[in-house]
C-alpha cells in the first residue's frame, strides 16, 4: 500500500493575517516537493485560497493540493480541509455547524486546541460533534506539551489525532507531518475524480502514522523570537506608511 507524506496545515505569504511570511505559495510547493511530500493543503487564515493554477502547479511537482482554510470561530482557530468558498464567512459556532451540515465532504479539525492564544479550549470540549479530527501540533517540548490534553480528547471521542507542521517558516515545512496509507499511488490520486474524499476517508479511518518530535528549548525560543521580531517590524512599517 503506497504511503504519502502529508502536510495539512501550511501558510504562505497570501495569508491575509500572517503578513510576516516571506515565501510564496509556489515556493512552499517547491520546498515540499524537495522533501518528497505527496499531499498538502494551504490553510490561510479566514480565506480559502485555491485555484487551478496552484492546483496544476502542485500536480506538476507530484503533489495533490487540497483547498483548506484556518477559520476564526468566535476568535478561535478551526481548520478545514477540502474547504469551500463559503467557509470564508464562518464566524460563530452556529456558522460552523451550518457549514458542516452543508458540506459533509469537508474535514473539520481542531488545530493546537489547548495551546495559549486563539485556540478552541472549552469550545472544543463543549462541541465535540463539530469536529472530525484533532491536530498534533509540532510546537512542544518533552517537558511541556499542550498536545497531551488534545490526545486524550481525541482518544475519548475516537477522533484521528494527526501531526501537522503549521508551517509559517519554509525551513519548518515538514517539521511534523502525517504519512497516509492509501491504495492509490500519487499518479492515480492526481487522476482520481474526487481525490479529497480518498484522503479524508483515510484520515477518518486512521490510516496514517505521525511523525513529530519534541523541539529543543533553543528551537522553541528561536521560533518565538522570530515571530515577535518580525511581527514588530511589520507593524512598525504599517504605522509609518
Amino acid at each position: 500500500m503506497p504511503s504519502h507524506k502529508t502536510l495539512l496545515h501550511c501558510h504562505s505569504n497570501v495569508d491575509p493575517c500572517d503578513k510576516f511570511i516571506t515565501y510564496s505559495t509556489k515556493e512552499l510547493i517547491d520546498e515540499a516537493a524537495k522533501r518528497k511530500v505527496s499531499i498538502m493543503s494551504l490553510t490561510s487564515h479566514k480565506k480559502v485560497i485555491f485555484n487551478d493554477e496552484l492546483k496544476n502547479y502542485a500536480a506538476s511537482k507530484g503533489i495533490l493540493l487540497l483547498p483548506g482554510v484556518e477559520s476564526q470561530v468566535t476568535g478561535s482557530d478551526v481548520g478545514i480541509i477540502n474547504a469551500h468558498a463559503d467557509a470564508d464567512h464562518i464566524k460563530t459556532l452556529d456558522d460552523l455547524r451550518n457549514y458542516r451540515k452543508n458540506h459533509p465532504e469537508s474535514f473539520i479539525y481542531a488545530p493546537h486546541p489547548y495551546f495559549p492564544g486563539p485556540c478552541l479550549k472549552n469550545k472544543l470540549d463543549e462541541n465535540p460533534e463539530l469536529f472530525d479530527g484533532i491536530e498534533l501540533s509540532h510546537f512542544y517540548h518533552k517537558y511541556h506539551n499542550y498536545n497531551l490534553k488534545a490526545e486524550k480528547f481525541a482518544e475519548k471521542h475516537n477522533l484521528p489525532f494527526f501531526a501537522t507542521p503549521d508551517c509559517h517558516f519554509l525551513t519548518n515545512v515538514d517539521i511534523a507531518y502525517t504519512t497516509l496509507h492509501l491504495e492509490q499511488s500519487i499518479e492515480e490520486l492526481l487522476k482520481h475524480k474526487d481525490p479529497a474524499s480518498v484522503v479524508i476517508s483515510a484520515l477518518k479511518n486512521k490510516q496514517f502514522e505521525n511523525h513529530a518530535n519534541p523541539l529543543s528549548l533553543f528551537k522553541i525560543s528561536k521560533t518565538l523570537l522570530c515571530h515577535i521580531l518580525w511581527g514588530n517590524i511589520v507593524n512598525t512599517f504599517k504605522k509609518n506608511k
